[in-house]
């Protein structure tokens, strides 16, 4: 058995997690911020993220408005956002 102890830095992702992100880079790759085809299947899977997120911290998503979960790439991207 392999021990690994450094999952701060990176994880072995679930297959499920591969898989869906193999489909996406090669198949559903668009902007999900465009108004064509490829970028609303896209946008699907943002806001079903964003879902799933929501539910596990038990809080609406994002586009739901109050007590809200936003997905952002970095700390420094949703400083400007927060109010504390």
């Amino acid at each position: 058995m392999e021990a690994y102890f450094d999952n701060s830095a990176t994880t072995k992702a679930l297959d499920s997690v591969r898989d869906i992100m193999v489909k996406t880079l090669m198949e559903d790759f668009g902007n999900p911020s465009a108004k064509h085809t490829k970028g609303m299947e896209a946008e699907k899977y943002i806001r079903q993220a964003a879902a799933d997120i929501a539910k596990t911290l038990k809080v609406k998503a994002y586009y739901q408005h109050q007590d809200r979960a936003c997905l952002c790439v970095s700390a420094a991207g949703i400083s400007g956002v927060l109010r504390f």
